[in-house]
């Protein structure tokens, strides 16, 4: 990944929380023999995930030590939290690398019965030997089983070759089969590729990520190289994905090809959806897709201040999208960058077919030049406080246009101070 896909691998996101009620450790070279209460104790950790599970309670943290775990997490036997703040938390180690590498099973992560507020932090997982998916919430129960307030963040996910059936062997999938009424995903700093079966027929089979559920949260990702759309919002098998927020992520270089169109950068088939703040670039699977955001079907969507750059398409809405709301976004240099078949769509202040003078975008550099048409032309909008690196909007007065505001000094400044209470986040 190029420059700003560095952002999205700096480490562990900070997340709020009361003090844990107990810690709990488990390690390769741990013993399952031990109790719950010696694997408090870092010197005599369990020795697999599962065994240590069944430890935690609401408040509780599972920190695994570095090294490759040959188990699968389907329906992992582990008690809810209660709330973000009172959550189950299952951590890598800090400073350690953990991988879940799952053996010949359905699914490498599997939640698919009553179970909320779990964060997992910093587990990556090597699906190749899953069957059906990766990582899944909700699959195959009977409504009312519904896990909710799932957190995944700071991991890697990847290495789906295979597949079985139909089974699309979607890298994370939300919602696949029942309807999560209550949603609540949180999807965070996470690199997601190489999803998809190849050879497969249909070329819609392997999202990056698959989102049937609603008020999920998807930031700062790096999600590239997945054989269907690098991420699809669908109202399948009567899922409700509305209300979701796409926002800060990268979607790029999708080369996998099959035999039909399918692939693109985001696909939305729901209402109410946000997506801001992404940039695409190299979605170009085919002649007849490659479309960096597409909208399929759904109502009073908002399209705000994404970049979208070397594209088989830019921004296209098709005849079943109503009421969509575009603004400032940027489509340069694809194969089209702007279709509307929609009804009542709200469009302003977006900068299509003109050359937006970015930084350097061959390198990935999707800054603004200071001489950039879309600096200080974009409109204000209360939800897009900051841009796609944290920085915050607007920073002359007037909002840029695309994923990243102008951030180039305009006029000679004052004399600095010392600064005092400095705290660096990139």
């Amino acid at each position: 990944m190029k420059q700003l896909g560095m952002i999205f691998l700096m480490g562990y996101a900070l997340s709020g929380g009361v003090a844990h009620a107990a810690t709990y450790y488990v390690s390769r070279s741990g013993s399952d023999a031990s109790s719950c209460a010696q694997a408090t104790n870092s010197s005599a950790p369990k020795q697999t995930l599962k065994a240590a599970l069944p430890c935690l309670a609401a408040g509780d943290t599972l920190y695994v030590r570095g090294g490759t775990y040959p188990e699968s997490l389907e329906n992992p036997p582990v008690a809810s939290g209660t709330s973000w703040s009172n959550k189950v938390r299952i951590a890598a180690y800090p400073g350690e690398t953990v991988w879940l590498a799952s053996p010949a099973t359905n699914f490498a992560i599997l939640f698919d019965i009553n179970q909320s507020y779990i964060e997992i932090d910093g587990i990556n997982v090597d699906g190749r030997n899953a069957l059906l998916g990766v990582v899944v919430i909700g699959f195959h129960n009977p409504f009312p089983a519904q896990p909710h307030h799932i957190r995944i963040q700071n991991a890697e996910i990847l290495n789906v070759p295979g597949g079985v059936g139909s089974y699309a062997k979607n890298g994370i999938e939300l919602a696949a089969k029942t309807p999560i009424v209550t949603g609540g995903i949180e999807l965070r700093y996470l690199k997601i590729h190489g999803n998809g079966r190849p050879g497969s027929a249909n070329s819609d089979n392997g999202y990056g990520i698959y989102v049937a559920a609603p008020n999920t949260l998807v930031e700062y990702s790096d999600i590239y190289d997945n054989k269907g759309c690098e991420m699809q919002i669908y109202n399948d098998d009567g899922a409700i994905p509305d209300n979701n927020i796409i926002r800060n992520n990268v979607f790029h270089d999708q080369t996998r090809l099959g035999a039909g169109p399918g692939g693109c950068g985001i696909l939305i088939a729901g209402s109410g959806n946000q997506i801001y703040n992404n940039v695409f670039y190299n979605i170009r699977p085919g002649p007849s897709d490659g479309v960096s955001i597409y909208g399929y079907v759904g109502n009073a969507n908002k399209i705000w201040n994404n970049t979208s750059y070397n594209n088989t398409g830019g921004i296209q809405l098709a005849g079943g999208m109503s009421n969509t709301e575009v603004r400032n976004n940027i489509a340069y240099s694809n194969g089209f960058d702007w279709s509307n078949a929609g009804s009542a769509t709200v469009q302003s202040n977006n900068l299509f077919g003109v050359n937006p003078l970015f930084a350097n975008a061959g390198a990935g550099d999707f800054h603004l030049q200071s001489s950039s048409p879309a600096r200080n032309t974009g409109l204000t909008i209360a939800s897009v406080t900051t841009d796609m690196i944290g920085t915050m909007r607007p920073q002359e007065g007037i909002a840029d246009i695309g994923a990243i505001e102008f951030q180039g000094s305009v006029s000679t400044p004052a004399a600095p101070t010392a600064p005092t209470g400095l705290r660096i986040l990139y």
